[in-house]
């Protein structure tokens, strides 16, 4: 009898199958194991290439994710999975659309099921629309017309689906996609998150309320990325930040005061602010436009024509920004981009100052 147990502890040992349902219960360091493990016994195997992906991939190691995926892919070339995840890396976060269409267009030749083309076809529609133009966009929209009309059975598919009908502005259709997939797996905040904002474009206030402030109850039980800092260290991060933008930046946040938050605010999102968002510039006496505004709530006051840029305060959400990079390397130079960003879409005369690379490629 002994044998016997000692045989399954060890076939549990290398089984890529117990290591997704470890997965599944948020084990990645269990599962990992398993990946490592089965490598050293096969290197060349699909299945734990594809694995080590996917566990690298949720953690943010995006180069050693591609890696993975790229060895899976070149010990099975009909590995559906690898090369669409290997296709949604390149197009976010790489930003390699080109390399990204030709995995994506692969992925949809091997998908068989309903689901696999779905999500192939919606990521596909997706990288068209970022690489722009008027052939791309038309090519898009007739590679949405072939979005399945019946429901699927992944909440994976419905959720990608639905993404790639918000990109093209079919707001009625992305709603469709992202309620049933929560009707598959609830509590996905990601899910919640685009019906949201899906809502916001709609201009369904009290629907769009409820899923944004949802999306902020989710994203704050979760838990934090392994290298997430403490508040003084995140604070010497956005004083590293400050320090490197231009001066006409600089100068508009002068005697600005700078509150470092976990997320947003109950009281903030309830206004129709994106409870992801990263930045959150307040206390501007002198817009553009005449004053405040909020997506769900259009009604500016205060002066208008100023004389120039001037921030208050600034509003630096820590969870937002440390879930958007692979390590805490990245941090102030997120904080950079980002703050840039917030920035700009206030005041555009202080895009030619930027010193983002992201910022600057549009000059």
């Amino acid at each position: 009898m002994g044998s016997d147990d000692d045989k399954l502890d060890e076939e549990l040992l290398y089984s890529v199958d117990h290591a997704w349902d470890l997965i599944g219960g948020g084990d990645l360091k269990g599962a990992m194991d398993i990946a490592q493990r089965s490598l050293e016994r096969d290197g060349d195997s699909p299945d734990a290439h594809h694995l080590a992906g996917v566990i690298h991939a949720s953690e943010g190691n995006t180069e050693l994710a591609l890696a993975h995926y790229m060895r899976a892919i070149e010990a099975d070339e009909f590995f559906f999975d690898a090369t669409l995840n290997a296709a949604e890396l390149l197009f976010d976060p790489v930003q390699d659309h080109h390399g990204a269409l030709r995995l994506a267009e692969k992925a949809l030749s091997l998908a068989d099921l309903p689901e696999e083309r779905a999500e192939a076809l919606a990521l596909k529609t997706e990288i068209l629309c970022a690489l722009g133009g008027f052939e791309n966009v038309r090519e898009a929209r007739r590679m949405a017309r072939r979005f399945p009309k019946t429901p699927l059975k992944s909440a994976r598919a419905c959720f990608a689906v639905g993404r790639a009908s918000y990109e093209l502005g079919d707001f009625e259709g992305a709603v469709f996609y992202f309620q049933e997939a929560l009707a598959l797996q609830s509590g996905v905040a990601d899910t919640y998150h685009l019906l949201g904002l899906t809502y916001l474009a709609l201009r369904q206030k009290d629907e769009a309320i409820y899923t944004l402030l949802k999306t902020r109850e989710l994203d704050e039980a979760l838990p934090p990325p392994p290298f997430s800092l403490k508040k003084e260290a995140f604070e010497g991060r956005v004083r590293d930040a400050l320090s490197r933008l231009s001066r006409p930046f600089r100068d508009a946040l002068e005697g600005a005061l700078f509150v470092v938050a976990k997320l947003p605010g109950v009281e903030v999102v309830a206004e129709g602010i994106d409870p992801r968002t990263p930045i959150l510039l307040d206390d501007i006496p002198q817009l553009r436009s005449g004053g405040y505004e909020t997506p769900l709530f259009p009604i500016r006051f205060g002066k208008s024509e100023p004389e120039e840029p001037r921030v208050g305060r600034v509003f630096v959400y820590q969870a937002t920004i440390e879930r958007s990079v692979p390590s805490a390397m990245h941090i102030a130079d997120e904080i950079v981009y980002q703050l840039e960003r917030a920035m700009i879409d206030e005041f555009p005369e202080l895009e030619a100052h930027a010193t983002h690379p992201l910022n600057r490629q549009n000059r």
